[in-house]
């Protein structure tokens, strides 16, 4: 009976075991296929070691570029005093010491304060016609600067460069130092006491100075000339060569 039973249910699901047998047997040997068809996990790996340099190239190490440019500076490097109690016209005289010449004009202002150091505590002075600009400078060639002043104190010469540095004169002292009027016999008169007032000596110190003033400039001129008669020999061997 029981086995009556297996042999009913065998003959009802054979159709389903066939076919799970062959869907087995198909997908392992597609999974076996796609196995021994794929890449190897394995890695070789070989390093070789050289030594020694190559060179790629070789490039010239360009020299630093040198900007060429002007530069002033004022030829006098000590404290100028003037005695006077009259209108007197203050100088300061300033040198292109750079490679080229200058191309455009450059402005100055006047500082002054009666006592103290004008360039932290002076105020600048309305210039007259004619004064307060730098006409363009030659290389080695000079200027001279002019302020007319009527009182005394502490003045300096302020120059506004392109670049924005400010460039400081020497200070310039002005006193006025008034005689006292004698009394009684020899008492000078009015026009004798005023020509004494207008014509103040002049102490030893300023008179070396003005001497060693004029000195400087007269070999500056003379440096001067012997620079332009040096370039303008420099220039002929060109031309000489050239042709």
């Amino acid at each position: 009976m029981r086995r009556t039973r297996i042999i009913r249910y065998q003959n009802k699901y054979r159709y389903w075991y066939f076919s799970l047998k062959v869907f087995v047997i198909v997908y392992a040997a597609v999974y076996l296929l796609g196995y021994m068809a794929s890449s190897t996990t394995a890695y070789f790996h070989e390093n070789v070691q050289l030594d020694g340099e190559v060179t790629i190239g070789e490039w010239q190490e360009q020299p630093p570029v040198i900007k060429e440019t002007y530069e002033l500076e004022f030829i006098r490097k000590q404290v100028q005093k003037i005695t006077t109690c009259e209108r007197v016209t203050l100088k300061a005289k300033i040198k292109n010491i750079g490679s080229v010449d200058m191309t455009k004009s450059l402005t100055y202002d006047v500082l002054y304060t009666e006592k103290g150091n004008p360039m932290k505590y002076g105020k600048s002075l309305d210039l007259e016609k004619g004064e307060g600009e730098i006409n363009p400078l030659a290389k080695k060639e000079t200027a001279t600067l002019t302020a007319t002043v009527e009182q005394p104190g502490v003045y300096v010469f302020l120059v506004k460069q392109a670049d924005d540095d400010l460039l400081w004169s020497k200070e310039i002292n002005v006193q006025c130092k008034e005689k006292p009027k004698s009394n009684g016999v020899g008492k000078p008169s009015e026009n004798q006491a005023t020509n004494q007032v207008q014509s103040t000596p002049k102490t030893k110190n300023e008179k070396n100075e003005e001497v060693k003033d004029a000195n400087q400039e007269k070999n500056e001129k003379t440096k001067q000339q012997v620079d332009e008669t040096s370039e303008a020999q420099t220039q002929q061997t060109k031309i000489n060569e050239k042709q």
